[in-house]
């Protein structure tokens, strides 16, 4: 009965894998079971998009929130910046002092800045490939079904289409998010590290250079994003 369907549907199975071929066999022996399977695999699909959707809404208002405490931390600690005068002139017990501060803005930004988790963007593209092959087949099959099964695989098709471009544009969303992410930490880093320097933090203070510590800021305030 194989031989049969390679010769009879010859056309349709033109430079298919056996398993391809297989399954657009099962997809007209079976159009009614199969085409079941794919729909709950859609189903499950749709409700992987919303979570990722909902997880991604959820994850960037958090993220974003914090971000601008950060904002008015580091706001906050270049005001004492401003009014401590020049600290080249301060004494050893006063520098001590100054560099706490500025552990205890380290801090306070690494509690500011926790991220909830996302899910891994790596599932849901596999997930989108793997049922959109199988609907691809299902594509070829639809040519060879009876009016009533052409008509429900076509729903299901039509379905995958719509599922398929909301996954594009979550990707899409969650994929810029993610560079935001890391764009702002790379910023938050060098802000943190040249902070340490104008600090003179390696010396203990000796050569503070508060000019320079509150241009830190300004860069920092400038390139650092805190919305979508």
């Amino acid at each position: 009965m194989k031989e049969n369907f390679w010769g009879k549907y010859r056309d349709v199975i033109a430079g298919m894998n056996e398993a391809d071929a297989e399954y657009i066999l099962r997809c007209i022996r079976e159009s009614g079971r199969e085409i079941d399977r794919i729909s709950a695999r859609l189903d499950a699909f749709n409700n992987k998009i919303l979570q990722n959707t909902e997880q991604l809404e959820k994850a960037e208002n958090s993220y974003f929130e914090g971000c601008k405490r950060i904002c008015a931390l580091v706001k906050k600690y270049n005001d004492t910046l401003v009014n401590d005068g020049i600290w080249n002139s301060v004494e050893d017990s006063e520098k001590k002092k100054k560099l706490n501060t500025f552990y205890s803005l380290a801090s306070a930004i690494e509690k500011a800045g926790e991220m909830d988790e996302l899910l891994p963007i790596e599932d849901l593209i596999s997930y989108n490939m793997e049922i959109g092959k199988k609907i691809s087949l299902l594509k070829r099959a639809a040519y060879l079904l009876e009016d009533n099964a052409k008509n429900m695989a076509q729903a299901a098709i039509s379905k995958y289409i719509l599922c398929n471009s909301m996954a594009e544009q979550i990707i899409k969303e969650k994929t810029s998010f993610l560079m935001t992410v890391q764009k702002n930490e790379a910023t938050l880093g060098n802000y943190i590290s040249s902070l340490s320097v104008a600090l003179d933090e390696k010396n203990g203070g000796e050569r503070m250079n508060p000019a320079l510590a509150r241009k830190c800021a300004e860069v920092f305030l400038i390139n650092y994003i805190t919305e979508k």
